[in-house]
């Protein structure tokens, strides 16, 4: 396996893109209105941490233990590529984090197949962990770029793939419908660009819903709130043919609500990663508005609590 590790942490290029440029204001406030939200100025505030990006770590890890949706999501990614690509196949994961999501690929497609694999994740520990997974694929050309997508593509993604592939990670880019359409240049003649983000409901709805009344110390990631709604008017504003389809997907969230050990903590964790806050410190009444708006928002099935987690999936050939 060659692993070329290419970082560059003073760097922080900003990718702006044409379309941002052109519909100001931003597309989240553009197209993300909730009406149900329209006298913010008349609610209550609460004083509240944002999570720091070693937090935002902790509190992923918590959520992932709960999570279906990985599962799900390979299994719609994989049959995508057996039907439309192949079994051999080159890929860009773009955010690809540690590796959770090309494991959960290899449940379902051989990662021996991969004829070539690029992963992009600025990252410097999620990264390692990434390179740690791929050194058991020795088999396999592997490059890892611990730099951000809109640096890589001026210099290190000079090259063509079958399938690339952004599962969640468009959050963290500065103009997601930019790097869309920029990733769609660098697919082959018959390849694909398959995009998994959330929708405006499940589980990200409460951020949607909470945000504004948050008075954070510092701002939340940007485009922790970038939903599927607002992908679509972009790539529509920009005339780009895509397919939008539908993975139904879950959380267990029983152990949260089951009075165990740790149930409470863990519920703390869960809440904290979805508003991007520290709810251990913020106020009792928000704790509890947020906690009634989850468990309101679930239902039990065959002993199980389940918070229902509708995900999208773009497909750009």
């Amino acid at each position: 396996m060659k692993t070329n590790l290419r970082y560059d942490g003073a760097r922080d290029v900003k990718m702006g893109g044409k379309y941002a440029e052109k519909n100001a204001p931003s597309l989240k406030r553009k197209f993300a209105v909730n009406p149900a939200r329209t006298d913010k100025n008349s609610s209550q505030k609460y004083d509240v941490q944002s999570l720091t990006r070693d937090r935002y770590l902790e509190t992923f890890e918590v959520l992932q233990s709960l999570s279906r949706e990985y599962q799900d999501i390979a299994g719609f990614v994989a049959t995508e590529i057996e039907n439309k690509i192949g079994s051999s196949f080159s890929l860009l994961d773009v955010g690809a984090g540690s590796g959770y999501m090309l494991e959960k690929l290899g449940e379902r497609l051989s990662i021996s197949n991969i004829k070539k694999y690029v992963a992009v994740e600025p990252d410097p520990v999620a990264a390692a962990a990434l390179i740690q997974m791929l050194s058991r694929f020795s088999q396999v050309p592997s490059v890892v770029e611990i730099e951000r997508f809109n640096q890589a593509l001026a210099t290190d993604l000079q090259q063509s793939f079958d399938v690339v592939l952004f599962c969640h990670s468009l959050y963290g880019i500065k103009d997601p419908i930019e790097a869309l359409l920029s990733a769609k240049n660098l697919l082959t003649k018959n390849g694909m660009l398959i995009a998994i983000i959330n929708t405006p409901e499940g589980f990200t709805r409460l951020f949607s819903d909470f945000d504004f009344s948050l008075n954070r110390d510092r701002p939340a990631i940007e485009n922790f709130d970038l939903k599927s709604n607002i992908v679509a008017a972009g790539l529509r504003a920009s005339n780009c043919d895509f397919s939008l389809l539908p993975i139904s997907t879950y959380f267990d969230v029983g152990s949260l609500f089951d009075g165990s050990a740790g149930s409470e903590a863990r519920r703390l964790e869960f809440l904290s990663f979805a508003l991007q806050c520290e709810l251990a410190n913020a106020p009792r009444q928000l704790l509890e508005e947020v906690e009634l708006r989850l468990r309101s928002s679930c239902f039990t099935k065959d002993g199980k609590l389940i918070l229902p987690q509708p995900t999208a999936a773009f497909v750009i050939s």
